[in-house]
């Protein structure tokens, strides 16, 4: 009886150990600043001239300036890096920390994905935050003059990538609006579908424009008039992709 009691408790601390999960390191943790108030962004690790900007990380949440989150889960990524050298092309890998949270802020409450990249070589701390079932915010923002904009994303006539242009030209063309996104050829409208959930993964294999492979891809499920369809939308070096993976 002793030896089932002992057996059982090792098999129970060996399943709690491979459950848990993963944490974040001391070089995410403690007191960020930015000089603008901004979910995305690099953050600089030091004092805070003022109160715009500033982020606290601790293991289990994280507090800005009027809004904060607390950690549901915590998942260790890849992302791969790639340099020319004298010996040939040079792999690194850097880890990159993806975190589910429950937010709440301004009498609002809301989940979301944050992606946490650090450098501590330089200090720095790169962060994005993707709310759960909506388009990324930077997608439907003029990086100028901040406002809510149409994005308008145009198919590549040789494939099924869309790039992000002004205009489609006699091409076919996916105008995004917050809940919706029309279709369009030659500038004309030829129907809509509405979007209906939206999740943020991330996708170690997505580098479009740059040496460096991994990054947050949002997977999009819109529901068209004769079929439910599901995109797939990243961003490299500052320009949007999307991909149509069918039904």
């Amino acid at each position: 009886m002793i030896k089932l009691l002992t057996s059982a408790a090792m098999l129970l601390a060996l399943t709690a150990t491979n459950a848990r999960a993963d944490t974040l390191p001391k070089e995410v943790l403690g007191k960020w600043c930015h000089t603008s108030v901004s979910y995305n962004a690099t953050y600089n690790r030091g004092s805070c001239k003022t109160r715009d900007g500033t982020m606290t990380v601790k293991p289990d949440s994280v507090t800005y300036e009027e809004a904060g989150c607390d950690f549901t889960s915590v998942n260790t990524r890849i992302q791969t890096w790639y340099e020319h050298t004298n010996h040939g092309l040079k792999e690194t890998k850097h880890k990159v920390y993806e975190v589910k949270s429950k937010c709440s802020g301004e009498g609002e409450n809301w989940s979301e994905t944050l992606f946490l990249n650090p450098y501590p070589a330089n200090n720095t701390l790169d962060h994005e935050s993707f709310n759960d079932n909506e388009l990324p915010f930077s997608f439907l923002q003029d990086q100028t003059t901040f406002q809510d904009k149409t994005t308008m994303m145009c198919k590549d006539r040789n494939g099924e990538l869309y790039f992000e242009m002004d205009n489609c030209g006699d091409g076919i063309g996916l105008s995004f609006e917050k809940d919706r996104y029309t279709i369009t050829k030659s500038g004309e409208s030829i129907g809509f579908c509405r979007i209906a959930a939206v999740k943020t993964v991330w996708d170690p294999n997505i580098g479009v424009a740059t040496k460096t492979m991994g990054g947050p891809v949002s997977y999009i499920t819109a529901q068209c008039p004769k079929a439910t369809k599901t995109l797939k939308l990243y961003s490299s070096k500052g320009s949007w992709y999307l991909e149509d993976k069918g039904k």
